[in-house]
């Protein structure tokens, strides 16, 4: 699997996080993930990146603790933000990951 497939693996892996979740008991921490994931979403990826059901089963496996504890899109963005004002802003660099990051002024 090409590297860029695997990245949106990962990121639609945890947009669906809550309904992966949905199935473990409420007592078990969200950062900890499941074995398994529900049959209707080793479906939907199966088929959304045109790989087999154990293809899906075999990343799960290796992604599920990162796709578990990875940052909401809106957390990303603060963090990247945060980061470009800190370090980009004394070299030059845009300070919103929205607009052009290089200023080449």
């Amino acid at each position: 699997m090409p590297l860029l497939d695997l990245t949106r693996f990962i990121r639609r892996t945890h947009l669906l996080k809550d309904v992966i979740l949905q199935p473990q008991p409420h007592t078990e921490p969200v950062t900890i993930a499941p074995e398994v994931i529900p049959p209707s979403i080793t479906t939907f990826l199966s088929r959304s990146f045109n790989i087999s059901v154990d293809a899906v089963d075999y990343l799960w496996e290796i992604v599920k603790d990162l796709v578990c504890t990875l940052l909401s899109a809106a957390e990303e963005q603060a963090e990247e933000e945060i980061s470009f004002m800190i370090h980009g802003h004394p070299l030059g660099l845009g300070g919103s990951v929205s607009s052009s990051l290089l200023s080449l002024d």
